[in-house]
């Protein structure tokens, strides 16, 4: 893993949340959140549709990030507009999370 990867991993596993929370963000970063479009891409389901807003991909920046009912529970945990809704692929807005100084509060605000 790059050293890029060493400073995430460290301070996720130091961060102060339950491990169910770190596991979470582990999963998320790994790309094994079992999103409904993995789930159809390994015929465990019908669709990969988004269960909530009837996007035609769910993907784990569409289930924490994109999706309209996400983007609602985000912005009532205080989490920016601006800086979640950029454009960046899933690791840099997780690293983007993680490294915040409300790493804490935003990994449960996803959880």
């Amino acid at each position: 893993m790059s050293t890029e990867g060493d400073e995430v991993w460290k301070k996720t596993w130091r961060l102060k949340i339950p491990e169910k929370v770190k596991f979470f963000l582990w999963q998320c970063l790994h790309s094994a959140l079992p999103t409904n479009q993995v789930r159809a891409d390994r015929r465990l389901a019908d669709s990969g549709a988004c269960s909530r807003c009837s996007c035609s991909h769910e993907t784990i920046l569409h289930a924490l990030r994109d999706c309209p009912y996400s983007r609602e529970v985000l912005m009532s945990g205080g989490i920016s507009v601006e800086w979640s809704f950029s454009v960046m692929d899933c690791f840099q807005w997780l690293k983007g999370i993680i490294l915040h100084k409300d790493a804490i509060k935003l990994s449960i605000t996803l959880w």
